[in-house]
């Protein structure tokens, strides 16, 4: 399944975690009552991503990485629940980085 920066996307992504277990919720919400952002726990760790219509950022320890599709990776040769691939698509060029979820290591 593939979700896009959209707000429709964000919302999906969200069931999808939610389906998987993965606690997750808004936050940050501005005056209006509108968030941009989710905030997720997985491996024992806190994430973020904050979500516009251009691109995306996950947040984690300090780190920010830019994407603009988020795909769970069934194909990735490694023993986790779910691959995560956090993907940005440059001019004629795809980078990715991948995040591995063990249901062990979700926050109960």
């Amino acid at each position: 399944m593939k979700y896009v920066n959209t707000l429709d996307g964000m919302e999906k992504l969200m069931e999808f975690f939610q389906l998987l277990g993965i606690e997750c919720r808004k936050v940050d919400f501005d005056k209006d009552g509108f968030s941009r952002t989710i905030r997720f726990f997985a491996n024992g760790e806190e994430y973020e991503i904050v979500w516009f219509k251009n691109e995306c950022t996950l947040k984690f320890k300090g780190i920010r990485v830019k994407f603009c599709y988020i795909e769970e990776d069934i194909t990735y040769p490694v023993k986790a629940d779910i691959v995560l691939r956090f993907q940005y698509e440059e001019i004629e060029k795809w980078s990715d980085i991948r995040l591995l979820i063990n249901a062990s290591t979700r926050k109960e």
